[in-house]
């Protein structure tokens, strides 16, 4: 049987490195690559979730009528989810809750409450609530409802300006997520603030991108200047929807 000598085994070893360091990077993006795909797939069942939503009450979209009733409690029964308290407590769910949670985000707070990766589009209707640019989305949040602020209101799915290009659901910036709480509300919910700080991030490995959910029920990775679309607005500090793809109020 023959041997190997101390220097062919040191060769194997320096090829063998090579091959480490040239697959090493390629694993660590298809990682990534696996775990922006499942995000994605959770903003997919998402969007069927919220168009049952939508088929059951009058077109509307959730309108959360206070900060313990979010967007997420509205959909309890049309997202497939198991769920017996709205406390959302680690120790009684574990796992189980993860179509609310992207795998890049940690899964709960200090607390062991479980955490939600998404907002949605918040807004307040500008027939009653008039020249507010910074409130052009789709829906109130619980907060400034529960906070006497505005009332309880949220679009018709039929009356969203443009459905292909208009934003349901976004992703929280993960240096914010300990604020989103699932079962809770998150007041200020998707704003050119928080797009703006998602972006920068770098989530998903991706610079100025992050995946959004479209009222169209279609995915995609966005970057802040596609969301600024041709707005005219400055991306870095506006906080006026108009014209971005956050607007979906004529």
């Amino acid at each position: 049987m023959k041997k190997f000598t101390l220097i062919e085994l040191l060769v194997v070893i320096a090829i063998l490195s090579v091959l480490a360091s040239l697959l090493l990077p390629v694993l660590s993006r298809a990682r990534k690559a696996a775990i922006s795909s499942v995000c994605l797939n959770n903003f997919r069942q998402l969007g069927t979730a919220m168009s049952m939503y939508c088929g059951d009450n009058s077109s509307n979209f959730t309108a959360p009528p206070d900060e313990s009733h979010p967007w997420d409690e509205l959909l309890k029964t049309y997202d497939g989810q198991t769920r017996n308290t709205n406390t959302y407590f680690h120790e009684e769910y574990g796992t189980s809750l993860k179509l609310y949670h992207c795998p890049s985000d940690k899964v709960i707070n200090d607390d062991e409450r479980i955490l939600r990766s998404y907002l949605i589009n918040t807004g307040v209707d500008n027939r009653t609530v008039v020249q507010n640019k910074k409130k052009k989305g789709l829906s109130t949040g619980g907060g400034p409802v529960e906070k006497g602020s505005y009332p309880q209101w949220s679009m018709k799915s039929s009356q969203v300006r443009s459905p292909q290009t208009a934003i349901l659901l976004g992703e929280i910036n993960p240096d914010d997520i300990d604020r989103a709480v699932l079962g809770w509300s998150v007041s200020e919910g998707l704003s050119l603030d928080s797009v703006r700080a998602t972006s920068f991030s770098k989530k998903h490995d991706k610079y100025l991108f992050a995946n959004y959910l479209f009222v169209d029920g279609h995915v995609s990775p966005t970057s802040l200047f596609q969301v600024m679309s041709e707005s005219g607005s400055d991306p870095m500090s506006s906080t006026n929807k108009t014209g971005t793809l956050l607007d979906c109020q004529d």
